[in-house]
């Protein structure tokens, strides 16, 4: 998940143009590892990590995960080792806790 600069401008987030500009000066894409990085304020690096624009893109990210785990699953293919994650139902389990 990438966003880029214009897009974190539009937002309006509480930082002014000038200090996310700052931040993000010779970044091209913005990333959650990039923003888990910055070092600004942990409520603040939170704060962006769970707008609804970066959080609607990580639930599409998990749903589309889960959806193909349940494929995986249904054709007798072993998810965890083609995913790379621990169980083939790891998505559904994300999603209903």
């Amino acid at each position: 998940m990438t966003w880029t600069v214009d897009d974190v401008l539009s937002w309006r987030t509480c930082y002014p143009d000038g200090r996310i500009r700052e931040l993000c000066a010779g970044v091209e894409r913005v990333t959650v590892e990039w923003v888990a990085a910055l070092d600004i304020p942990a409520q603040d690096r939170v704060c962006f990590l769970l707008r609804p624009e970066v959080m609607t893109q990580w639930l599409d990210h998990i749903r589309v995960a889960a959806a193909l785990g349940q494929a995986l699953g249904a054709a007798g293919v072993d998810a965890a080792s083609v995913c790379g994650v621990a169980s083939p139902t790891w998505g559904v389990e994300t999603l209903c806790g």
